[in-house]
């Protein structure tokens, strides 16, 4: 078995990550213009306003690239032993997803849910809850999994994906891709979790 990730790619996250490289490319942008008017503006001897507003500009170019990072950091593994994330890279409230493993051997039942904290069950900052893939081990510990910002074609590779290497690793544990699949559109567009 190989490791596939599975990536945060559907229409809302293409929407936002749209947005996320016009905003860059603006910015860019401006940070030329801004430093090529600084210059031109000290050499006449003008003041620090000008260069307040390009370090502006500057300080805007690391945060688009961390908002563009937290669609391609945390994604969900399938390792040729297990089930992983390695968590997002969001830092406070906003962290969704913290590390989780688990064994294929392990695994006792798969349910996909709303749920409205963080994948450790503490509080996160969410308007409304994201869909998550609970799984659960032999020793009854649930390893939480965010589907946020994923397709339902992405989701349904995934859990086929998952199916298959249950059964290569003699896991009992049989999986309904399609109840599954129906249960993520449903978490999709959930108020409460």
């Amino acid at each position: 078995m190989v490791t596939k990730r599975f990536f945060r790619l559907s229409l809302d996250s293409i929407f936002f990550q749209a947005i996320l490289f016009a905003g860059f490319g603006f910015d860019a942008y401006a940070c030329v213009v801004s430093t090529i008017q600084v210059i031109s503006f000290w050499a006449k001897g003008g003041n620090g306003l000008g260069v307040f507003v390009m370090v502006i500009f500057y300080l805007g170019i690391p945060m688009i690239g961390y908002l563009e990072s937290t669609f391609l950091v945390g994604l969900i593994r399938l390792e040729p032993d297990g089930i992983m994330n390695k968590g997002d890279n969001r830092i406070g409230r906003d962290k969704i997803q913290y590390p989780a493993y688990v064994r294929y051997e392990e695994i006792t039942s798969v349910s996909i849910v709303p749920y409205q904290k963080a994948s450790n069950g503490k509080y996160a900052s969410m308007v409304r809850p994201v869909p998550f893939l609970f799984v659960v081990n032999a020793k009854g510990k649930t390893m939480r999994f965010s589907l946020h910002f994923m397709s339902a074609k992405t989701i349904q590779r995934l859990l086929e994906d998952l199916q298959k290497n249950l059964g290569v690793s003699g896991c009992k544990v049989q999986i309904d891709v399609e109840a599954l699949l129906k249960d993520f559109k449903e978490a999709r567009f959930a108020t409460k979790g």
